[in-house]
């Protein structure tokens, strides 16, 4: 009886502890540092709108820097990624320039999000920041260097 209960609690525990390892050694400082565009914010796709610049943010983990642009506006702020490994990452305050922009939907939805984001999640080429019950608040692309 007693191996039957091992054998069942194994059976059992086997898919969660494959899952938990997997989601840790997804995280890296390689796979998150450098530049990301922006695809979409808070539901709104960054293609729909005309921009002087290529919206993106990039993110300097040694120096726990975020950097970027809204596609006029410039981005900086501090990132707190203590816990990445874990798939876990947020921001400190994150300010932008204020230059008047004759397009700027993707700009107001993008500002009061970064107070949100909690975690990260990489699915194929994308990385989605996400709030704390998973909620995707922003999707990146890795930014090619034709981009730049």
């Amino acid at each position: 009886m007693k191996r039957i209960m091992f054998y069942a609690l194994t059976l059992c525990a086997l898919p969660l502890w494959l899952v938990s390892c997997a989601q840790t050694k997804e995280f890296t400082e390689q796979n998150i540092v450098g530049e990301w565009s922006i695809v979409n914010a808070d539901g709104f796709n960054a293609a729909d709108e005309e921009t002087l610049d290529t919206p993106f943010l990039g993110f300097d983990l040694a120096d726990r820097r975020l950097y970027g642009s809204t596609g006029c506006n410039n981005v900086m702020g501090q990132i707190y990624a203590d816990s990445l490994s874990y798939g876990r990452m947020s921001f400190g305050p994150v300010g932008m320039t204020r230059r008047y922009c004759p397009n700027d939907q993707l700009e107001r939805r993008l500002g009061p999000l970064f107070e949100k984001v909690r975690k990260l999640r990489l699915k194929g080429d994308n990385l989605m920041l996400t709030d704390e019950d998973g909620n995707v608040l922003i999707t990146l692309t890795r930014r090619s260097a034709a981009t730049r």
